[in-house]
C-alpha cells in the first residue's frame, strides 16, 4: 500500500514530502500495489511505469532503452536486483521525465556502460529530469555511466540522497563528466548523505566532478543544500558551484554544509594566485557566492606523489575582477588538509574565515580585492616557501577587515599591498624569508608576534603607505640589540623592543619607536628616530626616576 499527499508521493515507510511553500493540505489515498517480478522486455515495463502509481522490480532487468516517467510514479527495487542498461547512451539515459511531479525512485543497483560516450551533458546517466517538480532519488547504487548519475535540469524541490556514485568515466574527452549535475533554474535541491567515488574522464583528468551546480544557459540554480556527502578521487573538482559567465557575481542562500573531499591524485600542482585557478579544487564557487561553506574537512589524497599536493586550492570563492561586488553574508567555517593554496576568494564582501589549512604546498589564503571581512585562521606547512596569508590588490584593493592569523612555515607569514582600514593580529613561527611585509597601504595596524626559522628578515615596508602601524614583538638578531626590520617605505611606524639603546642595525623610519625589554632607574626606557637610515639617528627619551 502506498499513501499519497496532494501535490506529491510518499513511500511506504510513511515519509512524506511536502513542496516547499505551497501549504499542501495532506489527503490519504489507498493505490494497488503492483510488482513487476519477471524478465519482461522493455515494452512491457514502460508500459506498467506508464500506469503510475507503486511499482516494485523484484529481479534483475536488462534495459535496452531509455524508459520515460509519468508524474506520480514510485519505482521500489528490491535489495540485490540490478537493473543494467544494454542500450547505446550516447543519446539517452536510463530513466527520463520531463515536465512531471512526484517522482520517486530508491533502492536499485543500477549499472550503466561507460564504454559508450555519450553526447551532452544530461544523457548517460541513471536519470535525467527535465522541468520537473518533487523527484526523489534514494538509496541507489549508481556505477559505470559514462557522463553523470542523474541531471536535475529547470527542477524544483528534488531530492538525492543516501546514493552512492562509483566510477562515471568517460571513454573520450567530453566536458563535465560529474557524479551529480544540478542545472540552469533549478530551485531547492538537496543533495544529503550521498558518496561520490572516482569520477573522471578516463583519458583527460580535466573533467571529472564530484558534484556540479551550474549555469549552463540562462539562470544559475538557486537554494541548493549540499550537506553530508563523501566526494572522493574526482579528476578536476570535488564540489563546484558555478556561472560560466564573465565576471559574474551570483549570491544566494546556497549552503555547503558538513561534506568530505578527498581529492584525486592525477592533478599536477599549480600555481593558486587569484585569478589562475583552473582545477583542481576540493570546493569552488566560481561567479557565485553561496549562503555558507561550513563544516566541511577536504583533504589530499596524494600520498605517492612526487609532488607536495595536487590541489590548486582546498576552498576558493572566486568572483571576476570586472563583477559587481556583492555585499554577502558568507560564513566559511571549514578544513583544508594537503592543498597546493588552502583558501582563494576574490571580489567578495561581508565574508567570514574560520578554519585551519595544513600541510600546504604554496599559499595557505589568498584574498583579492575583498572588502568587509573577517578572517580567524590558521594556516601550516613544512615546505612551502610562498605565503601564510597574502591579501592582494588585482585591481582595487581589500578594505574594511580584520584578521587574526597564525601561520607556522612558510616563506612569509603574511603580506598586505595596497589595502586599506584593516586591524591585524599576527603569530608568525618558522618563516623563512620574512615574518609579516606591508607595501603602499592606508590604516592598516597589525600587533605582530614573530619567530623566524634563522636569523633573518622579521618586518618590510615598502611603497607610499598612510598612517600604518606594526606593533612588533620579537627576538633581538643574533649580531644586533634589535629585531631585523626594514622600514623601507614610508608612512609607516614601526614599534618594538631592544636589550639596548639605540639600535645598532635594521632600516628605520622617522617616528619609530624602541622600547627596552629591561628598563633601569635613572636611564631612558626608549628611543625614535629622527633620521631614516641603516640604523639612522635615534633620539632617547628622557631618565627614569
Amino acid at each position: 500500500m502506498v499513501t499519497k499527499v496532494k501535490g506529491s508521493v510518499i513511500s511506504s515507510d510513511g515519509i512524506g514530502y511536502t513542496p516547499a511553500g505551497t501549504g499542501a493540505v495532506v489527503t490519504d489515498v489507498q493505490t494497488k500495489l503492483r510488482q513487476f517480478e519477471t524478465d519482461a522486455d522493455y515494452t512491457t515495463l514502460q508500459q506498467l511505469i506508464n500506469r503510475g502509481g507503486f511499482v516494485r522490480i523484484t529481479s534483475n532487468q536488462t534495459i535496452s532503452s531509455q524508459i520515460e516517467l509519468p508524474s506520480n510514479i514510485h519505482i521500489f527495487v528490491e535489495k540485490g536486483v540490478t537493473l543494467t542498461y544494454s542500450g547505446s547512451m550516447a543519446s539517452a539515459s536510463m530513466f527520463y521525465a520531463t515536465g512531471k511531479s512526484n517522482i520517486v525512485i530508491e533502492y536499485a543497483t543500477a549499472v550503466g556502460d561507460s564504454t559508450i560516450a555519450s553526447s551532452d551533458t544530461h544523457k548517460g546517466s541513471f536519470g535525467h529530469f527535465d522541468t520537473c517538480t518533487n523527484v526523489q532519488i534514494r538509496h541507489n547504487n549508481i556505477s559505470s555511466f559514462p557522463q553523470t548519475s542523474v541531471a536535475f535540469v529547470d527542477c524544483t524541490d528534488c531530492v538525492f540522497e543516501n546514493n552512492t556514485v562509483d566510477t562515471i568515466s568517460s571513454p573520450t574527452d567530453v566536458s563535465s563528466v560529474c557524479g551529480l549535475n544540478v542545472e540552469d533554474a533549478c530551485v531547492g535541491t538537496v543533495i544529503r548523505n550521498n558518496k561520490f567515488v572516482d569520477i573522471g574522464n578516463a583519458t583527460n583528468d580535466y573533467q571529472g566532478l564530484g558534484i556540479r551546480v551550474i549555469k549552463q544557459t540562462t539562470t544559475m540554480p538557486t537554494k541548493t543544500t549540499i550537506t553530508g556527502n563523501i566526494v572522493k578521487n574526482c579528476t578536476e573538482h570535488g564540489i563546484v558551484i558555478y556561472d560560466g559567465t564573465t565576471n559574474a557575481a551570483n549570491n544566494d542562500p546556497e549552503t555547503i554544509i558538513n561534506n568530505n573531499v578527498i581529492l584525486d591524485t592525477g592533478l599536477a600542482a599549480t600555481d593558486a594566485g587569484v585569478g589562475t585557478n583552473t582545477r583542481g579544487n576540493g570546493i569552488y564557487c566560481l561567479g557565485f557566492v553561496p549562503g555558507s561553506i561550513v563544516g566541511n574537512v577536504v583533504k589530499n589524497a596524494n600520498t605517492n606523489s612526487t609532488t607536495t599536493s595536487i590541489a590548486d586550492a582546498g576552498i576558493a570563492v572566486m568572483l571576476g575582477t570586472g563583477a559587481t561586488q556583492p555585499q554577502t553574508s558568507l560564513i566559511i567555517d571549514s578544513s583544508v588538509n594537503g592543498a597546493n593554496a588552502g583558501f582563494e576568494i576574490q571580489n567578495v564582501a561581508g565574508f567570514s574565515l574560520k578554519g585551519s589549512f595544513t600541510g600546504i604546498a604554496n599559499k595557505g589564503i589568498e584574498i583579492g580585492q575583498c572588502s568587509d571581512f573577517k578572517v580567524d585562521a590558521i594556516v601550516s606547512s613544512t615546505t612551502s616557501t610562498d605565503i601564510g596569508c597574502n591579501v592582494s590588490a588585482p585591481s582595487t584593493g581589500c578594505r574594511n577587515f580584520n584578521i587574526d592569523l597564525t601561520t607556522n612555515g612558510f616563506g612569509t607569514g603574511l603580506a598586505v599591498s595596497s589595502a586599506a582600514h584593516g586591524t591585524i593580529k599576527l603569530n608568525a613561527d618558522q618563516f623563512s624569508t620574512r615574518g609579516y611585509i606591508v607595501t603602499a597601504s592606508d590604516s592598516v595596524h597589525c600587533s605582530a608576534t614573530l619567530e623566524p626559522a634563522s636569523d633573518i628578515e622579521l618586518v618590510t615596508t615598502s611603497g607610499a603607505s598612510t598612517d600604518c602601524h606594526i606593533n612588533l614583538k620579537a627576538s633581538d638578531r643574533a649580531t644586533s640589540n634589535v629585531p631585523f626590520v626594514r622600514n623601507n617605505g614610508t608612512g609607516v611606524i614601526i614599534e618594538t623592543y631592544a636589550s639596548s639603546l639605540p639600535p645598532a642595525g635594521g632600516t628605520w623610519a622617522v617616528g619609530d619607536k624602541v622600547t627596552l625589554r629591561v628598563p633601569a632607574s635613572g636611564a631612558p626606557d626608549y628611543a625614535r628616530c629622527t633620521v631614516a637610515n641603516t640604523p639612522g639617528t635615534w633620539n632617547t627619551g628622557g631618565n627614569l626616576s
